[in-house]
């Protein structure tokens, strides 16, 4: 693109070739070193905000996707594209997310960060991360065949409080999990180990699978749990060494 602009440029030069070359060469250099110095010295760039920010964001729309999914294969029992689309793009915001963590690294070799300040970017990767773990799981139910999202009533209600109190937990910033919270786990993990006695272990068909859409649906609540225990561990510990940094 540079090189196109100054070719561009040429048959507008009001001065010889040489000296509108050094005069635009050395504005262009000007603006590169202010800049330069602006990033380095004045206003360096924080990536680890621009993470926590996007991690906010992800978490609640996380839990929103989580519930609309779930309300697919209880009331409809079908995949709408509205959905696919969302997913499509929460993959894209986590992908650039993980981009800025490496951003992060590489403009820290500049410039002098204190140990709060590492402390704060190790909390936001390490959220990220099991963002990318939940995302990961969820990304299970799009690829369950419509016909295999009917489930019988007793387990839609499982399913779907379960779905909420997941939603709930992803929106609060402490990543608390409530007892109430724990009751609905133990049943959804109760409802898990009866769909597995009763999928059959062999199957005259050729075309036999080992998981049922019901298996796959209750394991992805379930595996997505499991990360919320340790989003909030990982928050108690922050709040247990922040006070230490200052």
């Amino acid at each position: 693109m540079a090189t196109l602009t100054a070719v561009l440029m040429i048959p507008v030069a009001e001065a010889p070739y040489l000296i509108e070359f050094i005069q635009r060469a050395g504005t262009t250099l000007i603006g590169i070193s202010v800049s330069t110095i602006v990033n380095l010295m004045i206003l360096p760039p924080h990536f680890s905000r621009m993470v926590a920010e996007k991690n906010e964001v992800l978490f609640s729309q996380s839990g929103r996707l989580l519930l609309e999914k779930i309300a697919e294969i209880v009331e409809s029992g079908e995949s709408r594209n509205y959905t696919r689309k969302r997913f499509s793009d929460m993959q894209r915001q986590l992908n650039a997310s993980i981009e800025l963590i490496s951003h992060q690294k590489k403009e820290w070799k500049y410039h002098r960060y204190s140990d709060k300040d590492m402390m704060f970017f190790t909390y936001q990767k390490e959220q990220l991360y099991a963002l990318e773990r939940i995302i990961y799981h969820t990304h299970s139910l799009f690829m369950v065949k419509d016909d295999d999202f009917i489930l019988f009533p007793e387990k839609q209600e499982v399913v779907s409080r379960a779905a909420h109190s997941i939603a709930n937990v992803l929106e609060q910033k402490s990543r608390s999990i409530p007892m109430s919270h724990y009751t609905i786990i133990e049943q959804l993990d109760q409802t898990f180990r009866q769909v597995q006695l009763e999928w059959p272990e062999t199957n005259e068909s050729a075309y036999h699978h080992h998981f049922s859409g019901e298996v796959i649906i209750l394991y992805v609540l379930l595996s997505i749990h499991d990360v919320l225990e340790e989003l909030e561990q990982i928050h108690e510990q922050y709040d247990r060494e922040l006070p230490d940094s200052y």
